[in-house]
């Protein structure tokens, strides 16, 4: 009996290649989508010029809210983002004798990250796909006046040649690496533009309503939908077609999507390497200080690490998310009792990450968009780890632009 042939297969839940299947299924390509393993958990959603675009052909703007307050915690330092007073202000109260600098410095980076977004959406997505991208992209930097070398150098060499003292500096890299989870010394200055004017960003993504938007969208395009714990093995071939076994029953695909970090060995899976580790933090104490905004970025000397504090039917919810390196319970215990003094705190990984490659492309990608022939990486945790929902938006816009075949 012939197998089914599909133009595109999904496996996985990554907002970006889930988004792809939906403008390819609306064009009348034959998707399947594989789920299971469930999105990201990004803990810093906010919007972006290239998301926001997106979500429009979606028609799915219900998942955007206002912006979640966010905080800055640097030893005694405390800066709030999204807050009751402008952000400026707050830098101003902390750093009154440089602060002028500082603010000078990260409007800067925020006129970088969003005339880069502007320059990605110009040329169809990532320049790193292909030589055609690259010299468009060229182009595109130059008509726009961005420092196109410039912006491949690393954000720590580059903060070192501004005129700031060794405080203003520190904020500045403690800052980027606590929303980038990655070293200063070890973010290029594109991704840490493209991190920081998503912050920035005035609106929220409600995580859980844009997941039910794009499983809904995917079934209104005409996707079929099969539980991802039935893919045993996977296999590009030599006429380009990836082969797919999905228990007793044999499929095949033009391209296919890898979408998510798999649990369990895949035969054919390139290897997952990039990403942060998430945790859940169990307390029995009464919730957390109101003092305390629903998402905190903490820089301590272990690393950087984020948490988000939330209610789930009625009881205190807290999430943390760290590279992998580290161990918050033993690394991150003097942070979390001044953060949290009256709580017995427990620790349960929902997930593992791994250590982020270096950063090789234009816009800091950290692997290669193709793994395989056939096989190309659309979960941006693996590919754009500093970059979060933004970087979900890239690899949407970057897949969506190849030439495919089809309808």
């Amino acid at each position: 009996m012939a197998h089914q042939h599909y133009d595109l297969i999904i496996a996985g839940d990554a907002p970006g290649a889930r988004i792809d299947g939906i403008l390819l299924g609306r064009r009348g390509l034959r998707v399947l989508h594989l789920h299971g393993r469930g999105q990201p958990k990004y803990l810093l959603g906010y919007n972006s010029h290239m998301l926001d675009a997106l979500l429009d052909q979606l028609q799915a703007r219900n998942c955007l809210t206002t912006a979640v307050p966010v905080q800055l915690h640097i030893g005694t330092t405390c800066i709030e983002i999204h807050g009751s007073t402008p952000w400026q202000d707050e830098i101003r109260r902390e750093h009154p004798q440089s602060y002028s600098r500082i603010i000078a410095l990260l409007d800067q980076l925020q006129q970088w990250g969003s005339t880069l977004q502007h320059a990605l959406i110009e040329i169809g997505g990532s320049p790193a796909l292909n030589l055609r991208r690259r010299t468009r992209w060229a182009l595109a930097c130059r008509s726009k006046g961005l420092p196109g070398s410039l912006l491949r150098q690393p954000f720590a060499d580059w903060c070192s040649r501004q005129t700031l003292d060794a405080e203003g500096r520190h904020l500045c890299e403690s800052l980027l690496a606590s929303i980038c989870l990655i070293p200063a010394a070890d973010l290029s200055l594109a991704e840490a533009a493209l991190a920081w004017a998503q912050v920035l960003g005035r609106q929220s993504v409600a995580g859980a309503v844009l997941d039910k938007l794009l499983d809904q969208r995917l079934i209104d395009a005409g996707a079929t939908r099969r539980p991802l714990e039935q893919l045993t093995d996977l296999r590009p071939l030599r006429s380009g077609v990836v082969q797919c076994r999905l228990g007793s029953e044999t499929v095949s695909c033009d391209q296919l999507l890898l979408a998510a970090r798999p649990t369990t060995p895949v035969p054919g899976w390139p290897e997952a390497l990039a990403g942060p580790a998430l945790w859940e933090l169990g307390t029995p104490s009464p919730e957390p200080s109101k003092l305390l905004a629903p998402r905190l970025l903490l820089h301590s000397p272990a690393g950087a690490f984020q948490l988000a504090l939330g209610r789930n039917r009625n009881q205190p919810e807290i999430y943390l998310r760290c590279p992998s390196n580290l161990d918050p319970e033993e690394q991150l215990s003097t942070e979390l009792h001044a953060l949290f003094p009256s709580a017995r705190l427990t620790f349960k990984r929902l997930q593992s990450g791994g250590t982020a490659p270096a950063a090789g492309g234009a816009c800091g990608e950290r692997g290669s968009i193709r793994p395989g022939k056939g096989l190309y990486q659309a979960c941006a945790e693996q590919l754009y780890p500093a970059l979060g929902l933004l970087g979900e938006a890239l690899v949407a816009l970057t897949l969506t632009g190849m030439k495919r075949k089809g309808p």
